[in-house]
């Protein structure tokens, strides 16, 4: 029997399936092959059933009812009623064969109809052979949808036209009893018995094959998914890698372990002043040390070789035009896959900026060291300090000195502070008295205002840097640095500017501080001077003549001591005031009164108290009582009025004035004296602060009463002021919370 493979899907055309034509049935297959086989058989043997256990042994009596009638429908049932063959002999054989095999086998003749189906394709099917046994193959395997087209295929395949589909494995979509559609696997083969063509085709079920290959074919997806994402995250990584080499604002270059230059990023070319990095590829990087540095970096290599540690360190490196820069290097040895060394990786970062800033501070702190107590020569020292940290060829202090401008420059050590003839041509008297506050340089000033400075034009700078200094809150001095040629002033040098004027202003405070102290010796010698002579005087006279003088004389003379007495008793008061004030101790007592009262009786002790005086009061009726220390305020009401009558002609009227205001009420004293410079109205209120020079000091008291009346006011959580008097004179105001 010649045996051929063929494909039954691929017989119908698009889905490959064969199909099979309708006949009436001819008589069994099975039959005539059983009957052919014991022509040719020379012994009777029995044939076994065997199916799919493989039993051969059992008699056909226990297999087939009387008269040989087969109990199962199965075709190998039908098969084995034909004969007595033996097992190895013809249909017996092949029953055996048919019975046992796994895979379905299904036998049509020339016109498609089944002529026999084994068991394992009833099972596959779901059809007794009995129920398919005529029938077209193609209504019981092929999905409606493909019958047409396997039909055709089928009839060429008869017709001899049918190239290719017998003798070849093939696959496609079946369909089972139930409706069930599924993948098949498909041989075929054909042959000639009596002169009929009959093909029998070898099934194979592939839903737990294709349920496999559905598996393997996710796994194989989600396997190349890994690698895939693996590729492109290890692809992102070597691209994040690159990125972060080329942008480090740090000098990274790559060496193999003899020093010579695998790689450098852009910012070791910017370091180094080279434009390519083929200008630096292949060259020794020790070529870039300092001569007297390439010892110590080729012993750190080789210690990174043999130790394998990381660490940093300074060396003196030069650029492509020969500069030297100070540079702070951090090296770490590379190995190979299998642990071997293989080259270098250093990091190279630029700290000139930091070695001058260093050097800087060093220089500042030598200078804040070597400050002695006289505070004019601090600013001078300073000065030249600023010049020199700051790299200026000059540096100038200019100060406002009672009515004259002093500058100290470095051009002229020696010459100290000297008054500056036209003052408001040069650049530090117009940032004084502008008032400006912010570091500026160059490029903010003027072009008028830089070029027409006196030094500019004859030294020929082209930049610099001005920072006023503040003393007490307000601009008294200013400091400039200037350069011969054009630059900018980094942050690190503004603000090493800035700390210098700050030293500045306090050697400011200092100065004006001694000079307070120094008027107020002047003043209280003055002061003191006075009624201790006139008790001097007073008591030698009226020990030597005191029974020669008559009552009047005796008594004028007792009276002017006691005055020179209450005068030193208030001087020492005052100071003793100004001590509780100073260390906290200056004490309010508050209680709920009637001001306007204690404004009247106050008027009318100080017109007592102050011959001549004219003091007009004017107080509101019905004025709400207030909560205030009655002592303290009596002491600032009296400091007031004194004050208007020291400064006021003889004669003039000085006028006290209650009024509600919303915060409270106000009280003002108001004068028609001189008045007060608009510069000196807020200093008044200082400790020791007159409007006369000491050395011209022609009225009476230590300049303290102001600076009491103050602390009186601001204990009390009101508010006193200045102001000017319309048609000349002053009015000071204060106010006290209701």
């Amino acid at each position: 029997m010649r045996r051929l493979h063929t494909g039954m899907a691929a017989v119908a055309a698009g889905q490959g399936a064969a199909g099979f034509a309708s006949y009436p049935a001819k008589p069994s297959l099975s039959y005539r092959i059983d009957q052919r086989a014991q022509a040719e058989t020379r012994t009777g043997a029995r044939v076994m059933e065997g199916r799919a256990e493989g039993d051969f042994t059992r008699p056909a009596e226990d297999r087939c009812g009387p008269g040989g009638g087969c109990k199962k429908e199965g075709g190998a049932a039908r098969y084995a009623a034909g004969g007595g063959a033996r097992p190895e002999a013809g249909g017996g054989l092949f029953q055996a064969i048919a019975d046992r095999a796994k895979d379905a086998i299904i036998v049509v003749d020339e016109r498609g109809a089944v002529v026999y189906i084994n068991p394992s394709g009833e099972e596959l099917l779901g059809y007794g052979m009995g129920e398919v046994e005529g029938r077209p193959l193609h209504e019981l395997l092929i999905p409606e949808r493909y019958r047409e087209h396997a039909l055709k295929a089928f009839a060429d395949l008869a017709r001899g036209i049918g190239d290719g589909v017998v003798g070849s494995v093939r696959e496609f979509t079946a369909l089972r009893r139930d409706g069930v559609e599924f993948p098949l696997e498909v041989s075929m083969s054909s042959c000639t018995l009596e002169g009929r063509t009959y093909y029998f085709t070898i099934c194979r079920d592939l839903s737990e094959r294709k349920r496999l290959e559905d598996e393997l074919h996710g796994y194989r997806a989600h396997l190349e998914g890994l690698v895939k994402n693996r590729t492109q995250r290890l692809r992102e990584m070597a691209e994040h890698y690159r990125s972060l080499v080329e942008t480090s604002p740090d000098c990274i270059v790559l060496t193999d372990l003899g020093g010579d230059i695998l790689l450098v990023n852009r910012s070791g070319l910017r370091v180094f002043g080279y434009d390519r990095a083929e200008e630096m590829l292949g060259r020794n990087v020790l070529d870039f040390f300092a001569p007297e540095q390439k010892a110590r970096a080729r012993a750190s290599m080789r210690t990174r070789v043999e130790g394998e540690w990381v660490r940093n360190e300074e060396y003196v490196l030069t650029r492509k035009d020969g500069t030297r820069f100070h540079a702070e290097v951090s090296a770490a040895l590379l190995r190979d896959a299998e642990g071997k060394p293989t080259g270098f990786v250093s990091v190279t970062r630029d700290v000139s900026d930091r070695k001058r800033a260093e050097e800087r501070l060093r220089k500042i702190n030598r200078c804040f060291l070597e400050l002695g107590p006289d505070p004019l020569e601090n600013m001078q020292r300073l000065t030249l300090t600023a010049r020199e940290v700051l790299e200026a060829d000059m540096a100038r202090y200019t100060r406002i000195g009672g009515e004259h401008a002093l500058a100290f420059s470095t051009l002229r050590p020696q010459a100290g502070f000297t008054p500056l003839d036209e003052p408001e041509r040069y650049l530090c008297y117009r940032l004084i008295t502008e008032r400006s506050s912010g570091i500026l340089s160059t490029a903010e000033l003027e072009t008028d205002a830089f070029v027409g400075d006196p030094e500019v034009m004859e030294h020929g700078f082209r930049s610099c840097l001005l920072h006023p200094v503040s003393a007490h809150g307000e601009a008294v001095a200013c400091l400039a640095v200037m350069c011969s040629r054009e630059r900018g002033f980094s942050p690190l040098e503004k603000e090493t500017m800035a700390a210098l004027a700050r030293a500045l202003g306090i050697e400011e405070e200092r100065f004006a501080y001694e000079e307070s102290l120094r008027d107020f010796v002047d003043i209280a010698s003055h002061e003191l001077r006075h009624p201790v002579a006139l008790l001097a005087g007073y008591a030698e006279t009226l020990a030597e003549g005191l029974e020669e003088m008559d009552v009047a004389t005796r008594a004028e003379m007792v009276g002017a001591i006691a005055q020179a007495s209450r005068r030193l008793t208030a001087l020492a008061g005052g100071l003793l005031d100004v001590s509780l004030a100073e260390r906290g101790r200056f004490s309010i007592n508050k209680t709920r009164g009637d001001l306007a009262s204690l404004v009247e009786r106050t008027a009318e002790e100080m017109r007592g108290r102050l011959p001549g005086a004219t003091i007009t009061t004017s107080v509101p009726p019905g004025l709400e009582p207030v909560l205030f220390d009655e002592d303290r305020v009596r002491d600032l009401l009296v400091i007031l009025l004194e004050n208007a009558c020291k400064y006021s002609p003889p004669g003039s009227e000085i006028e006290v004035k209650v009024e509600a205001v919303e915060a409270g009420v106000m009280v003002s004293v108001m004068d028609l004296g001189s008045g007060i410079a608009e510069e000196h109205r807020d200093k008044v209120f200082e400790r020791f602060f007159q409007v006369e020079e000491a050395q011209h000091h022609s009225k009476p008291g230590l300049g303290l009463g102001l600076y009491l009346g103050k602390r009186i006011v601001v204990d009390h959580g009101g508010r006193i002021w200045h102001e000017p008097r319309e048609g000349g004179g002053s009015v000071f105001r204060f106010t006290l919370p209701a």
